[in-house]
């Protein structure tokens, strides 16, 4: 009958492998975050998913008129000052002198 491999010889052969395939040797199975740490890091593969040029709708609307193109989200606000204006929530008239725009100082 063969005699088993003592406990010592036995983390001996698991360091020697760690070290030659190049994982961590761990004998007390601590946690390490070793998992999450040896992971490919996804930066480069998000930036490449995502386009390099975010232009604005403006610019586009200028670039292309003849596409007679929408700028939602401008459309929109138009829509809201001008529902203000009517309930008589918009911006005070600017003033003709310098003068009338400073309130009086008590």
């Amino acid at each position: 009958m063969e005699k088993l491999p003592s406990k010592k010889r036995l983390l001996e052969l698991k360091s020697t492998a760690c070290r030659i395939f190049g994982t961590i040797f761990n004998p007390k199975a601590l946690r390490m975050g070793n998992r999450v740490l040896l992971r490919r890091f996804p930066g480069s593969t998000v930036s490449q998913y995502y386009s390099r040029f975010n232009l604005p709708p403006k610019v586009l609307i200028r670039a292309f008129p003849h596409l007679n193109l929408v700028d939602l989200d401008e459309s929109v606000r138009k829509e809201w000052v001008e529902r203000r204006k009517q309930r008589g929530k918009g911006p005070p008239p600017k003033s003709k002198f310098k003068n009338e725009s400073k309130s009086k100082k008590k």
